[in-house]
């Protein structure tokens, strides 16, 4: 009698660990797959740099512009109104601080922006191809060893 007790929970055990690890196996990657995978992987990474390349340089620019604006509330703090020279060096200053803002509104930002787009892009793609899928280590190692990805990565 207390064998059919222990049977019981013994049997429900076995046959969910069974359970589970079919379903891990069947959720296993073919070596296509991690290779693709592995690509999307590689190029994530670039776009990562790309991202942050972009970044910094945005940043640059910005703390430039900053910088610009910073020294126009100097200048219009310290500045005598009747002073001609002053006002018209002033006006040239908000002038500069104005192109620079429309480059960056123009140029810099889209460029980061679009770098971010095809990243998120990327990692949804990944994310739906990839996460929470088993990639055995041999076949890891095996799409390591021949790993060509193609150039659109």
């Amino acid at each position: 009698m207390r064998f059919s007790f222990l049977l019981l929970p013994c049997a429900a055990f076995f046959v969910l660990c069974l359970t589970i690890v079919s379903s891990a196996q069947a959720q296993s990657m073919s070596l296509d797959e991690v290779r693709y995978c592995l690509c999307q992987e590689d190029a994530i990474q670039q776009m990562r740099q790309d991202v942050a390349e972009k970044r910094s340089a945005y940043d640059g620019v910005k703390a430039r512009l900053d910088a610009m604006q910073t020294e126009i509330n100097k200048m219009r703090a310290n500045m005598d109104p009747n002073d001609s020279l002053k006002v018209q060096l002033l006006a040239e200053q908000i002038g500069r601080r104005d192109q620079a803002r429309q480059s960056i509104q123009a140029n810099e930002y889209p460029v980061l922006q679009s770098s971010i787009g095809r990243l998120n892009a990327a990692v949804g793609q990944y994310n739906q191809n990839c996460a929470n899928r088993t990639m055995r280590q041999l076949d890891i190692n095996k799409a390591r060893a021949d790993l060509q990805c193609p150039p659109a990565f």
